[in-house]
């Protein structure tokens, strides 16, 4: 395959890579590190299906925004200078349908799950985008569904880890970077006619509603702090509230392009940092 450097590219796949050891770290807390709990057949599968969907929603992202990444992002952009259009296509469709194809294979929940997963990445990346508010909350949802699938449908025996205080972390953890990319792509999106949240309700209250999602985030973490009481996770979820304090701050004082661009990456490494707080539990 011509420029498969590109193709790679293109799934993110430090993204993919992060999204992996999330699923692992939490099958491995949540069967206590007992692997013969583990249904390694359906987990191999749901994991696979979760990466590829997750690896089709880029692509398809990246085609529906083909005009805007011209301005919003033009040296990271490989649709159509290094991938053409049809190829891109080709491939989107190829990765959904073997991330539908595994999910099916685990059972129909879960294969509808997929398949209803995709079709609100392709209606996400082609309408939602450029709306305010929704878009966010999709992205931060399927972010929290890869916390939650893999321990929920690939285990037999699931111990409490907290499972759902971690989805809801990884929602409005992904919902504040969201807001925050929002700002940093706020001219492409404004050239195309885009609803999101800063050109419909301003940047102001866009950074605001971000810092709430990441006060949420600190409570969550306080509330599980609390709840576990053990100094090394205090001490883990300590760093991790310490970078999200400095990334309110950072709010308040940046305007510029680039210094959102960085603070959106921030989030994304504070996301991996409160998930690995979970090795803590029980330490």
């Amino acid at each position: 395959m011509k420029n498969i450097a590109y193709y790679i590219k293109l799934i993110r796949p430090i993204n993919l890579g992060i999204a992996l050891f999330t699923q692992l770290i939490f099958v491995a807390i949540s069967t206590d590190w007992n692997w013969s709990n583990v249904r390694a057949y359906d987990l191999i599968l749901i994991i696979i299906a979760i990466l590829f969907t997750t690896a089709g929603g880029y692509v398809v992202n990246d085609l529906f925004d083909i005009e805007i990444d011209k301005i919003n992002k033009p040296i990271r952009q490989f649709i159509p200078t290094k991938i053409s259009y049809r190829y891109a296509y080709i491939y989107y469709f190829i990765l959904a349908g073997l991330g539908v194809l595994c999910g099916f294979l685990v059972g129909p929940f879960l294969g509808v799950t997929v398949l209803i997963t995709n079709l609100l990445l392709f209606y996400y990346s082609r309408d939602l985008k450029k709306s305010a508010f929704f878009g966010n909350a999709l992205v931060a949802f399927l972010s929290a569904l890869v916390v939650f699938l893999a321990p929920s449908y690939g285990c037999t025996l699931v111990r409490s880890a907290y499972i759902a205080e971690y989805s809801l972390l990884a929602f409005l953890i992904t919902f504040a970077r969201e807001i925050i990319k929002d700002i940093e792509d706020i001219d492409g999106d404004r050239e195309h006619e885009g609803h999101t949240l800063p050109i419909d309700y301003g940047v102001g209250v866009s950074k605001w509603i971000a810092a709430v999602n990441i006060l949420l985030s600190i409570a969550v973490l306080l509330f599980l702090g609390n709840a576990i009481n053990q100094w090394p996770y205090t001490a883990a979820i300590t760093i991790t509230i310490g970078l999200m304090i400095w990334s309110i701050y950072k709010l308040t004082t940046i305007s510029k392009k680039e210094e959102y661009h960085k603070l959106a990456t921030l989030q994304k490494w504070i996301l991996f940092i409160g998930i690995i707080t979970v090795l803590f539990v029980g330490k």
